[in-house]
């Protein structure tokens, strides 16, 4: 992952677990950028399927036994939001990766160190409204 990462020019990322989850204890957390996620998300969004997987908000795993929501509220608020990544653990605070298209135009927010998930999604809802409301001027 590390050598993809850098030859993609993520050079400010370092990956150090496979799973991307809190680091376990003696463990070294994965490091990132605004800007070597952008770099990241722009190369995964020309795979439609990512988009297929990331907009889902619920689904059943496990031949039907087991429900999954999905931890981006985001997509049942705003219907131009079709992704791609939430996270959070203590040290790093509420993060996002938000993706929405509205007719040809898809733009993409980041936010990381989020103190509240509420404070990080209405920062990205409040980007995506203000620049599809210029989309039309």
């Amino acid at each position: 992952m590390n050598a993809t990462a850098r030859s993609l020019h993520m050079v400010d990322t370092e990956f150090h677990s496979l799973h991307g989850l809190p680091p376990s204890r003696g463990q070294i957390a994965d490091v990132t950028t605004c800007r070597d996620l952008s770099i990241l998300s722009r190369k995964l969004l020309k795979y439609p399927k990512i988009l297929e997987w990331t907009s889902v908000r619920r689904d059943r795993f496990r031949n039907g036994t087991f429900f999954m929501t999905s931890a981006n509220r985001l997509l049942s608020k705003m219907p131009e939001v079709d992704g791609l990544k939430t996270g959070y653990y203590r040290r790093a605070g509420h993060n996002i990766v938000a993706t929405a298209k509205k007719e040809d135009l898809r733009l993409l927010v980041i936010v990381l160190g989020s103190p509240t998930a509420g404070i990080r999604n209405a920062f990205v809802m409040q980007k995506f409204t203000k620049y599809f409301s210029q989309q039309n001027q």
